[in-house]
């Protein structure tokens, strides 16, 4: 499977690039709801130099009022709850009304298949007091939220997810909007902690979300104050590798634990040489290998830079040699390569990868 870059078993990694050809192809594959689909390039939007889905332009006509986009992911492992952190953006001046009016102002729901989380409500123009904000990044001349993290945990058991982001916002996009980029998704065996409750990381004054005691990178230790989270964590709610949120990079998800993957791997499904997702810096990727880079170009590879791979040069049906020549596949192309001269060859590729590195 590939959800942005491709999936470990127990994680999903999902609109993390900040490159425009390649979110813009993660992006492909979320669904936007009518009755007016917004084309792939206004289902994306710059924001001050980052790229969000969502965003300016994808209701431009049509009142955002219930208006999502989605996107299921099929083919996980068995899991008991979804630990989540996700990057939020309110864009241009959402609205707060207290309870003499629409009580809830403007927010985001977010829908994990049937257990919804309504996200913060914002206050830009600081009626209330205590911490409003007045910067415009993007958009139309309202102040913006920007890059925002959301943490929290859901119970919720099977082996697929819809993911969607439900918006309750009472304009068109063009007055205000919203943006979400870097989500990343945990899925447990054991059900939610009851530390892991939902909370924004912001220093602005929030509504009907709780902020989090902690910046990220840090969890609440009670009278000790914020303390650093483990250092398998990229984010936490208490301590150990058993308590993140999300794994740092170099380290997967067993169901339970964050663990160090090889050292070859920024990400990876396992602790092998051969179970990396992502590589670390001088390495490319190859058949979930990590091969140095200076190996990778001069061995008859390419280079993707969006999945950070190198992949076979050649089209399906083919089989390429050391020095990038395509030629028909062989009879059993998973046991057999081609030598240079196009001559099928009974050896193992992947052994052949390894004594190379």
């Amino acid at each position: 499977m590939h959800f942005s870059l491709p999936s470990s078993d127990y994680q999903i990694w999902d609109l993390e690039y900040n490159d425009d050809s390649c979110f813009s192809s993660d992006v492909t594959s979320w669904s936007f709801s009518g009755p007016t689909v917004p084309t792939l390039i206004n289902s994306y939007y710059n924001c001050g130099g980052t790229f969000v889905i969502g965003g300016v332009n994808w209701s431009p006509i049509e009142n955002l009022n219930l208006k999502y986009f989605s996107k299921t992911y099929t083919g996980l492992k068995a899991f008991s709850s979804i630990r989540y952190s996700i990057i939020t953006y309110a864009l241009d001046g959402w609205d707060y009304t207290n309870p003499a009016g629409w009580a809830k102002g403007d927010y985001i729901e977010v829908v994990f298949e049937t257990n919804s989380v309504e996200l913060y409500v914002v206050d830009p123009a600081n009626t209330l007091g205590n911490g409003g904000y007045s910067v415009s990044y993007c958009g139309a001349a309202g102040s913006d939220l920007i890059n925002t993290p959301v943490f929290g945990s859901v119970d919720h058991s099977g082996t697929s997810l819809t993911l969607k982001f439900i918006s309750h916002l009472s304009t068109y996009s063009t007055a205000e909007s919203f943006g979400i980029r870097e989500i990343l998704l945990t899925f447990s065996t054991a059900t939610s902690p009851a530390s892991a409750t939902p909370c924004v990381d912001t220093a602005v004054t929030v509504y009907n979300m709780a902020k989090c005691t902690c910046a990220k990178g840090k969890y609440s230790a009670g009278a000790s104050g914020c303390t650093d989270c483990d250092l398998s964590c990229d984010s936490c709610f208490g301590a150990g590798p058993t308590q993140c949120y999300a794994c740092k990079d170099g380290y997967y998800f067993d169901g339970t634990t964050c663990l160090a993957c090889d050292s070859s791997c920024s990400r990876c499904s396992g602790p092998s040489k051969t179970e990396c997702i992502e590589c670390a810096p001088a390495y490319k990727l190859f058949e979930n290998i990590c091969i140095p880079t200076s190996r990778c170009t001069g061995f008859g590879f390419s280079l993707s830079s969006c999945s950070n791979q190198c992949p076979f040069p050649c089209l399906s049906g083919s089989r390429s040699t050391w020095a990038e020549s395509c030629f028909p596949a062989c009879e059993n192309p998973t046991s057999e390569i081609l030598d240079f001269t196009g001559i099928c060859l009974c050896k193992n590729f992947r052994l052949t990868i390894e004594l190379i590195l």
